[in-house]
């Protein structure tokens, strides 16, 4: 039988946490273990629920704030739970922003109004990384460079 991702949600919203149930509950990938309408709870409570997932909603006050405060909130999440894969959601963000989310530990960001097509494809992606048994945002890769003592290419 597959695991099943633990899932903490961290979201205030009511339309978005509805859309989340329906699609975990027809998801075989995940499963809920506990909701949180705040981020401060979720750092006290979340781990010692030791999940593989958490969906963690930056609220349009959040963003409002600026990028810095947005990031601060995934890498605080990310401190608190070092092995848990952290999907952000939250209003249209310009680019710049859902990179920033991503380099202090979120693996995916996606735009609300939550469509069910975007969260499923999500799921399968990390339930994919679940059952290799590794987390995708916990991979480090690393760059060489070479450079050439003599100018030119091909040389």
């Amino acid at each position: 039988m597959a695991s099943v991702l633990r899932t903490i949600l961290v979201d205030a919203d009511a339309e978005s946490i509805t859309t989340l149930r329906r699609v975990l509950a027809s998801s075989h990938a995940a499963v809920i273990v506990r909701e949180f309408p705040a981020v401060g709870q979720a750092l006290l409570e979340g781990p010692s629920r030791n999940p593989d997932l958490l969906i963690v909603e930056i609220s349009r006050e959040v963003v409002a704030q600026g990028a810095e405060a947005a990031t601060r909130v995934i890498e605080n999440l990310s401190e608190a739970l070092p092995n848990t894969a952290i999907l952000a959601t939250g209003p249209a963000v310009p680019a710049d922003v859902v990179v920033r989310l991503i380099r202090a530990g979120a693996v995916e960001f996606l735009s609300r109004p939550l469509e069910r097509a975007d969260i499923q494809a999500a799921l399968d992606k990390l339930a994919r990384f679940h059952r290799r048994g590794r987390a995708p945002h916990r991979v480090v890769l690393g760059v060489t460079l070479v450079f050439s003592t003599h100018g030119g290419l091909g040389v």
